[in-house]
């Protein structure tokens, strides 16, 4: 499975790590780590987890069909591809979207996550040739918090006049809104898309120390141990936590 990271805009002003247990226990649950995190974010799976960190219009789409599609290989996108892509985003389209003379003033663009991850490093690297582009300077600020909605709800709240941009993954504007009742902003409807800019493998990985060399060993060994296997991601109800009930429930 692959996180899609995508850029949008605010469309209006509005006031408005965690560890799982493979078992299949059913008397467990999850845990928020803030009190913007949303609550029981998958309420249907028999999976404990508990923290280590903090029909839609929306919905995510396959990747494209190719020999990619084969479990052995997977894309990957380095610093030139992303510097090349930066090039396609739909800038003057937002342009003309704007009225008067847009952009007059720096852009913001706020990632919802701790600086050096996949989107503050994504987001890093556009905003270099976006800058060239827009002749304003674009200026990064990490508002990480609760799965992402902490800066997302900054990009929502901010003023609808095309200067705040967020970068993001697809868990704050596509899982979460479907897991919780209490989401402070509304999708889409306080947001405009503007571009996927790159997929982001899940990759599964255990410790040395289980004595498991690939995804056959490891089905064994917790048909063995049953109860015994744990997986760690990078956030409740994130892709990663997705991809691990994914993955339980396939599995058993």
């Amino acid at each position: 499975m692959r996180r899609r990271r995508r850029a949008t805009t605010p469309s209006r002003n509005t006031s408005s790590p965690s560890t799982s247990n493979l078992s299949t226990n059913p008397n467990t649950s999850s845990s928020p780590t803030t009190s913007r995190s949303p609550t029981n974010p998958i309420p249907t799976s028999p999976m404990r987890s508990r923290s280590r960190a903090g029909s839609h219009p929306w919905r995510m789409r396959p990747a494209a069909a190719s020999s990619r599609e084969n479990l052995g290989e997977t894309p990957m996108m380095h610093r030139r591809h992303l510097l090349a892509a930066a090039a396609g985003l739909p800038l003057p389209g937002m342009a003309r979207a704007q009225t008067g003379d847009w952009p007059n003033r720096p852009i913001r663009l706020l990632v919802p996550y701790p600086p050096g991850g996949p989107n503050d490093i994504i987001a890093r690297l556009y905003a270099q040739p976006m800058s060239a582009m827009l002749k304003q300077p674009v200026v990064i600020e990490n508002r990480s918090g609760a799965g992402g909605t902490i800066g997302v709800d900054a990009a929502a709240k901010a003023a609808p006049d095309g200067h705040t941009l967020v970068v993001t993954s697809s868990g704050p504007l596509v899982i979460l809104p479907h897991v919780s009742s209490n989401m402070p902003y509304r999708v889409p409807q306080d947001f405009t898309p503007l571009s996927i800019l790159t997929l982001v493998p899940e990759a599964l990985v255990a410790t040395p120390s289980l004595g498991v060399k690939d995804m056959a060993g490891l089905l064994e060994y917790g048909r063995r141990n049953p109860g015994k296997l744990n997986i760690g991601t990078a956030g409740s109800a994130g892709i990663s936590h997705l991809a691990a009930e994914l993955f339980r429930s396939q599995t058993g």
